[in-house]
């Protein structure tokens, strides 16, 4: 039994650097300029060249997949717009307890 769940978390690793790398892909594939849309369609050159440091978009995509898997790894998901600028990793930890609950409960009942 041992054997078999250290296989499946394992497993779990490469399929999160999947999951992880299909995301960073995907924000990419988004039309239009990323400091365009942060910053609003008729920000003045200045405001956008400060977004695209900020947010690295002027750095080459190797370099901005590096630091997304870094700060992943970290745990560092940045700062939610929506939810009043609270960080991300602290919206998904107020939740993370109920979703273990369920997650135990399904694998209970299903196996």
């Amino acid at each position: 039994m041992i054997v078999f769940v250290m296989r499946r978390l394992l497993w779990m690793l490469p399929a999160l650097w999947a999951a992880a790398t299909l995301v960073w892909i995907f924000m990419f594939m988004i039309p239009g300029d990323p400091a365009r849309v942060l910053s609003g369609q008729s920000a003045d050159p200045d405001v956008l060249a400060a977004v695209r440091a900020e947010w690295g978009l002027d750095q080459p995509a190797l370099v901005r997949y590096g630091q997304f898997l870094g700060k992943l790894a970290r745990f560092d998901l940045g700062t939610s717009y929506v939810r009043q600028g609270r960080p991300v990793a602290e919206i998904l930890a107020t939740g993370i307890w109920r979703t273990l609950i369920l997650a135990v409960c399904a694998t209970a009942l299903g196996a």
